[in-house]
């Protein structure tokens, strides 16, 4: 086999990988369920799906966490309070690989008050299958 079908064909079997994984049925349910959970403004639900070591969470660049159960929901609880709840519109899904395979889902939040704003959700895959690790809200003036 020549080195430039072998980098083909190296190329190929990633590309497959994180196509399989971006699409790991656990991995999509995780991700709609916070989804899901965001549009009826169940923090509680949304930190129940977190990660044992916490969840980070970025709202309008001010970084909390590692943040357990109660204090992310707490947190949330908040954001949802102050700005409504609202479907989110998906914009785009991606799964990192490595040791530690990731997965990101980034959607579009239009607030009870018609402020639009993206929300990203990060998700890694260990033990307990893939859960909830990062959220980030861009929110300006927060």
């Amino acid at each position: 086999m020549t080195a430039r079908a072998f980098v083909l064909a190296a190329a190929f079997l990633c590309l497959g990988a994180a196509t399989a994984q971006a699409q790991d049925p656990e991995f999509r349910r995780v991700l709609d369920s916070a989804s899901r959970s965001w549009a009826r403004g169940d923090a509680d639900a949304i930190a129940a799906l977190a990660t044992r070591n916490g969840l980070f969470i970025n709202i309008g660049g001010r970084s909390f966490g590692p943040l357990g159960n109660r204090h992310a929901a707490a947190l949330l609880r908040d954001l949802f309070e102050r700005l409504g709840t609202a479907r989110l519109e998906r914009r785009s899904v991606q799964f990192v690989g490595g040791p530690q395979p990731r997965g990101y889902g980034e959607f579009i939040w239009r607030t009870e008050g018609g402020q639009v704003t993206t929300v990203f959700l990060g998700l890694v895959h260990g033990q307990d299958g893939w859960r909830l690790t990062e959220i980030r809200v861009s929110i300006p003036g927060w």
